[in-house]
């Protein structure tokens, strides 16, 4: 995105010029050596604010990420920051494009070969009449008393050029018949239509216009499709080993997906909550206004403050429906308010697997109001390390279970061995909202289409510094952010906060407002964990 004429907007990279103001999110890879325009404390910043190209923008920028001035100034922007271009990045690809060496063709191949076979002739035919000459000569000085020391030259350097002279000629016809060859067929193409060549008789803007399908290539050099689909669901479970249902693409299905375990019927208690997950937090259409049925994408306007991975862009409302919702039981729910949550100095993010799929952890957390009803319900999809930090306990499918370190465990284990096979997992959570005397929430009664959410930004856990120094100590083979947790767990600092909520509508000011969103992201139910990937295309 880019500044121009205070107006904020978007170009592709190509057009970007030096001086150009461009907005980067975490995450965000710097086309060309930027500056980052400072608005706070110069200590924060790093060395000459220089972002250089194809760097990834990260907290890690600043010399303290974990700093209050930090946070504050990440809460001022809301996520965004402003840098000026150092250079011209269409002058980098220029120049890219113009040293790069382009593959040999085929008729350069050909030629080639048709060189090397000519001169493989040439030395052959030249050591034979050297060979031949060098024997004459030996021969004649051994016979011949007098010498012919004159005629060493002529011997072992003239002939020899003499012979090879008859050969030099030959590749001309060669070529000769080379170019009539090509001549001919550009003639052809001239005067005639050859429906069987491509070569300079397809318009290159039918090519692209008739383009129907996109795909992508993964890490193993595979042919996939470019919208990342879900692959497996992962529910917990106390003193046993978890669950998992495998999920399958299967066009010729109803909704397009299918389960792939014969028994998923008898997991519809702990399917049920995740299936009105995704079919709620979702806006490709299942509820109203235009449908898109391909591909399922979902747009949100926290990508405006963060950057986030494929699969958190991915819409999973067929494999709602698949588990058995219809539109009837949707049409009971109106939504409310979204709140975006985003920890920019989340433990996790010095953990190595960020390296392979480095994104700033956030949530997505939306307010619904069910006709009939007197609460509300929160319903949530983020990062797995987010979602369970706000996550005092789970459903298994019959009652509600604390959450427990050997649950956790489990769950991050599966969560980096996702990741590591090139995975991008999203975990789903859920929470009641209650209001005393059966009231409304006053900041909720707004139209529903206010495309206004909040925007939250999770400070910096005290507690880590603290595990830092602990961690030369600890033997045991866990994660910063696992370490984190567990002492807030240890220390009940995430039991839920699942009062019931008043407002004073006479006396209701902004900060009771957003004192409501940071408690009502707290201590909500986790509900499961959905692994996506891009499968082969078939």
């Amino acid at each position: 995105k880019v500044v121009r004429d205070g107006v904020v907007r978007s170009f592709p990279t190509t057009l970007l010029v030096e001086g150009d103001v461009v907005e980067m999110l975490y995450g965000d890879v710097a086309p060309c050596k930027m500056m980052l325009i400072q608005k706070g404390p110069p200590s924060n910043v790093s060395s000459n604010n220089i972002l250089e190209a194809s760097h990834v923008f990260k907290p890690s920028f600043f010399n303290d990420m974990t700093s209050k001035e930090v946070w504050e100034q990440h809460v001022q922007n809301r996520g965004r920051y402003q840098f000026v271009l150092l250079e011209t990045p269409w002058a980098n690809s220029l120049k890219a494009a113009l040293v790069q060496d382009r593959p040999a063709t085929i008729i350069y191949k050909q030629a080639d070969v048709l060189r090397k076979f000519f001169y493989r002739i040439l030395i052959i035919v030249l050591g034979l009449a050297v060979g031949i000459n060098l024997l004459r000569f030996i021969l004649k000085e051994a016979i011949s008393e007098n010498g012919h020391l004159d005629q060493a030259f002529e011997l072992l350097v003239v002939f020899p050029i003499y012979a090879i002279l008859p050969i030099i000629p030959l590749p001309f016809p060669t070529l000769w018949l080379i170019v009539r060859a090509l001549w001919n067929k550009f003639r052809y193409l001239l005067t005639k239509w050859d429906g069987t060549s491509l070569t300079r008789s397809t318009n290159l803007f039918e090519s692209l216009g008739s383009t129907t399908i996109i795909c992508s290539i993964d890490r193993e050099g595979t042919i996939s499709s470019p919208f990342a689909s879900v692959d497996q669901i992962y529910f917990p479970k106390a003193n046993e080993d978890p669950t998992l249902l495998d999920i399958a693409e299967d066009p010729s299905t109803e909704f397009g997906v299918k389960f792939e375990d014969q028994d998923w019927n008898q997991h519809l208690s702990r399917l049920k909550p995740l299936g009105l997950n995704l079919l709620l937090n979702t806006n490709c259409g299942v509820l109203r206004g235009r449908k898109r049925e391909h591909q399922h994408r979902k747009y949100s306007s926290f990508c405006i403050n963060a950057k986030t991975k494929p699969a958190r862009q991915s819409c999973l409302c067929r494999l709602g429906r698949e588990i058995g919702f219809t539109d009837d039981a949707l049409n009971a729910f109106a939504k409310k308010k979204e709140i975006f949550t985003i920890a920019p100095c989340h433990p996790s993010l010095q953990e190595r697997i960020r390296n392979d799929q480095w994104e700033v952890p956030s949530m997505v957390s939306s307010i619904y109001e069910e006709e009939g009803q007197s609460g509300y319900q929160l319903l949530s999809d983020g990062n797995t390390e987010i979602i369970l930090d706000n996550c005092s306990d789970y459903w298994d499918g019959q009652r509600l279970q604390a959450m427990s370190e050997e649950i956790e465990n489990k769950i991050y284990d599966f969560y980096e061995n996702s990741v590591i096979n090139d995975m991008q997992c999203i975990a789903y959570a859920y929470r009641p909202i209650n209001v005393e005397n059966l009231k409304r929430i006053p900041f909720l009664m707004d139209s529903p289409n206010d495309s206004i959410g909040s925007y939250i930004v999770l400070p910096c856990p005290p507690e880590i510094d603290q595990i830092v120094e602990e961690e030369e100590n600890d033997d045991r083979d866990l994660s910063l952010s696992q370490k984190v947790r567990l002492k807030r767990l240890k220390a009940d600092q995430l039991e839920a906060k699942l009062h019931d909520f008043l407002f004073d509508e006479s006396a209701l000011t902004l900060q009771d407002e957003e004192t409501f969103y940071h408690e009502v992201i707290q201590g909500q139910i986790f509900l499961a964990m959905a692994t996506l990937c891009h499968q082969p295309k078939l």
